[in-house]
């Protein structure tokens, strides 16, 4: 599906089309999706783009730089578990690949504090419990011996030195940093820097920018609220704990306005249906993805989505029934196929596979009408 389409794309392009004016469109971009598509696309050389991010906690590059906060301030006793830190590690250390940087952390990590030799096994239940006290969890690379610092390379050892280094300064300084300047520094002084992950990346950077302002806001507002536990406001290690805690649960906003900025950039977008259609711009072609998706019209079932709220004219005492849903859901399904087609200039293509990312058959209600008038069509006389 996602070949044919990109087949597709790269026809209109080839014709002349401005990647402007393609848009393709599911009714959920998965992660799995997104990437998919994006990567192929970048492969190609086609722009593409997308507005629909995960939840910010779950961005790479801001779940690298919330994972060395928790080890920069271990005396929250928040400390990551060893595979977070892996693939912090492995985003963070420019050509450090998983495989080595799990390994690095089976040498290095040590949340218990205990001797190297006493370690148990990488990813044992004794090995992800809390540290006791607020000592760096973080070993040198100086201190491994044998062949490992070999497998890991000189050149990772030395850079995760770097880090390390940095990271136990900002943990042994007379006052710890507030969370959104923490993350501020280590992007500027480390991570954007040569040698390592973020380097030469604006899209990491754009993230972090995002991830600073949902701190600072978070700050200046949680910093005005009197402790429960204690007389007077929270210290900075408490909103820091308060913070990680917080953007863990998803509750931060996923989207900023420097994402709907980037809107002006000259690439095919990606992006769920809805999302297009508030964003109320028209475009010569759409491309229709998994059309025997379910998700083109069953709402998400959440309490402010259901039409018994939403709807002003409900009578009171009426009880809300399978055949109002359906109706719901026929609804909301016609209105955005309207919205959809009513902002579209040329051409609508509507790609479909066998089987979801589930890998279930896909039968939903727009494959299904799509079928029915198709064979209307086929049934009808030709019109003069």
């Amino acid at each position: 599906m996602i070949e044919w389409t990109i087949e597709r794309i790269a026809a209109l392009l080839a014709d002349g089309v401005s990647p402007d004016e393609i848009v393709v469109l599911a009714p959920f971009v998965s992660d799995a999706l997104r990437f998919s598509f994006t990567q192929r696309m970048a492969q190609r050389g086609l722009p593409a783009r997308s507005t629909a991010p995960p939840p910010l906690s779950e961005e790479p590059p801001a779940k690298t730089v919330l994972t060395l906060a928790r080890l920069a301030f271990p005396e929250m006793g928040l400390l990551p578990e060893p595979f977070d830190v892996a693939q912090a590690l492995s985003q963070a250390i420019a050509d450090l690949d998983l495989i080595r940087a799990n390994l690095l952390t089976q040498v290095v990590y040590r949340p218990d504090r205990r001797p190297l030799s006493a370690k148990p096994p990488f990813g044992t239940a004794d090995n992800q419990s809390p540290i006791p006290n607020s000592q760096f969890p973080l070993t040198a690379f100086d201190q491994i011996e044998g062949d490992v610092r070999e497998r890991i390379s000189y050149q990772a050892g030395n850079r995760f030195d770097q880090l390390r280094a940095w990271l136990q300064n900002v943990q042994a300084g007379s006052a710890p940093p507030v969370i959104d300047h923490f993350f501020s520094r280590l992007f500027d002084e480390i991570l954007a820097q040569p040698g390592f992950g973020f380097h030469g990346q604006p899209e990491a950077g754009e993230v972090i920018a995002n991830l600073i302002d949902s701190a600072r806001s978070f700050r200046r507002v949680a910093e005005q609220v009197p402790a429960v536990t204690s007389a007077g406001f929270p210290g900075v290690i408490e909103l820091n704990r308060a913070y990680l805690e917080t953007i863990e649960q998803e509750i931060m906003a996923a989207q900023y306005l420097r994402s709907w900025d980037g809107s002006s950039e000259s690439a095919v977008l990606i992006t769920p249906a809805t999302t297009f259609l508030m964003s109320n711009r028209p475009v010569e072609y759409q491309f229709w993805l998994d059309a025997g998706s379910s998700g083109w019209w069953e709402r998400i079932a959440q309490p402010l989505t259901h039409p018994y709220v939403l709807t002003a004219d409900w009578e009171p005492g009426r009880l809300w029934t399978d055949a109002d849903e359906v109706a719901g859901q026929r609804d909301r399904l016609s209105r955005l196929v309207l919205g959809l087609t009513r902002r579209c200039r040329k051409h609508v293509f509507i790609v479909n596979s066998e089987v979801g990312e589930q890998g279930y058959e896909q039968r939903g209600q727009l494959l299904i009408a799509l079928q029915q008038m198709l064979r209307h069509l086929q049934q009808s006389p030709q019109n003069p």
